[in-house]
C-alpha cells in the first residue's frame, strides 16, 4: 500500500492581503485581470485553483502598484 500526501500551496489570503493592503477592491482587481469578481473571490477563499500563469499574471497586477507605492515613497 502507498500513502501519497499532497502539498498543494493555496495562495488565496496572501492574494487578498496584499490586494488589501494597496486598498484595492475586488472589482478593481478583477477589471485588471478582466474576470469576474467571483472568479477573484474564489481565488482569494482558495475554492479555484489557478495555474502558474495565472498566479504571475495576478502578481505581476499587485507587484505593479507595490512598485508605484515604494516609488512615490521615495
Amino acid at each position: 500500500m502507498t500513502l501519497t500526501i499532497e502539498r498543494t500551496y493555496k495562495p488565496g489570503q496572501s492574494i487578498r492581503t496584499l490586494r488589501e493592503a494597496l486598498g484595492l477592491s475586488m472589482g478593481d482587481m478583477a477589471r485588471r485581470l478582466q474576470v469576474s469578481t467571483v472568479w477573484v473571490s474564489d481565488v482569494e477563499r482558495s475554492k479555484r485553483i489557478v495555474d502558474i500563469e495565472t498566479l504571475r499574471s495576478i502578481l505581476h497586477n499587485l507587484a505593479v502598484d507595490l512598485f508605484r507605492r515604494d516609488r512615490e515613497d521615495a
